[in-house]
């Protein structure tokens, strides 16, 4: 009788740690598009993580190098492996994964990035230590040339609560390498927009603002990893990301005219840089119209004016100076 009453309460114990388990288990979502030569980086440290409560789910979107074997390799089962027959994109594939997880908490990965051993393991504390109403839990990123591993920036968090207004003026959560987000929260508003190919995380960012607030982990985690690619390619998709989120967004940036007055300088720079400098003057009448007795956006509209202006080489010589002076500027104009 004793004995089966010890082996009851034993048996309950075991469900209750399973229960736990999966309860606060993370679904670690790694999309990845002909990074064979990478990825292994980004899934060891995962691996190395001080919080081993987790899943990977490894997206191939459609690759045609030997992704496959590179993740089979690993041998670890937790590690589960989906392909794409065709390339869809980095948000189609971040969308397969959540749509296969069976955590309670969604973290992307980048297949070049990776993490810090504590990541997760600070961010799920945070989670358990503060208000319900914490839908995401970011924390700060490093900047790093892949070329040669040089550190180009690094940046800590500094929002949180209802992050809102200020996810309009900025993207200050940083590369989808970087947050903790609960699932249900997630795929409430529909996970990423597969229509954008750049621009995305900004995006889920604001989407995910106006149902939740914020909170982040004060210390460098991930580092983030620049690869060079096509100048006009890399701007192109910039400029259509900006512009489709303006769009979807409207009324939200309408309802901050400065605001938009900052991103329709962006998007002026963005075409500097293509040499188009008919759209270019024309984001640049939109930014004044809107923010005309603002002396910090009216000089930086007359230098861009005057930049408009000038021969296409001393346009793109002054980008490259700006790019070594601002650091910011190489999410723009990488090398």
């Amino acid at each position: 009788m004793i004995s089966l009453f010890v082996n009851d309460i034993f048996n309950s114990y075991i469900l209750l740690a399973m229960d736990t388990k999966t309860e606060n288990l993370i679904s670690v979502i790694i999309p990845a598009y002909n990074t064979a030569h990478l990825i292994g980086r980004s899934i060891k440290s995962v691996l190395s993580q001080t919080y081993q409560n987790f899943e990977i789910i490894v997206v191939d979107d459609g690759s045609t190098d030997e992704l496959n074997e590179v993740v089979t390799g690993f041998n670890d089962n937790r590690i589960q492996y989906i392909r794409h027959e065709v390339n869809r994109g980095g948000s189609a594939a971040r969308n397969t994964g959540v749509q296969n997880a069976k955590g309670k908490y969604i973290a992307f990965l980048d297949s070049d990035d990776e993490w810090l051993p504590e990541k997760l393991e600070k961010q799920i504390k945070l989670f358990q230590s503060t208000s319900s109403n914490i839908g995401v839990v970011y924390t700060g990123w490093r900047w790093i040339r892949n070329k040669d591993n040089v550190i180009i920036q690094e940046k800590i968090p500094m929002y949180r609560g209802d992050v809102s207004r200020i996810i309009l003026e900025e993207d200050g959560i940083g590369s989808l390498s970087t947050p903790l987000v609960k699932k249900d929260i997630l795929t409430s508003i529909g996970g990423l927009d597969e229509k954008l190919s750049s621009r995305q995380d900004w995006d889920l960012w604001i989407r995910l603002s106006k149902v939740c607030e914020m909170d982040f982990v004060p210390e460098i985690l991930v580092n983030y990893y620049l690869r060079s690619g096509s100048i006009s390619t890399n701007v192109y998709n910039k400029i259509y990301g900006t512009e489709r989120v303006l769009e979807k967004y409207k009324s939200d940036f309408l309802s901050h005219p400065k605001i938009l007055s900052k991103q329709y300088i962006l998007l002026t720079i963005l075409h500097l840089i293509l040499n188009d400098t008919k759209k270019s003057r024309f984001y640049l009448r939109k930014s004044i119209s809107l923010n005309p007795f603002d002396i910090k956006t009216y000089w930086k509209s007359f230098i861009h004016f005057i930049l408009s202006l000038t021969p296409v080489k001393f346009r793109e010589w002054f980008f490259h100076l700006m790019r070594r002076i601002n650091k910011d500027f190489y999410w723009i104009y990488p090398d």
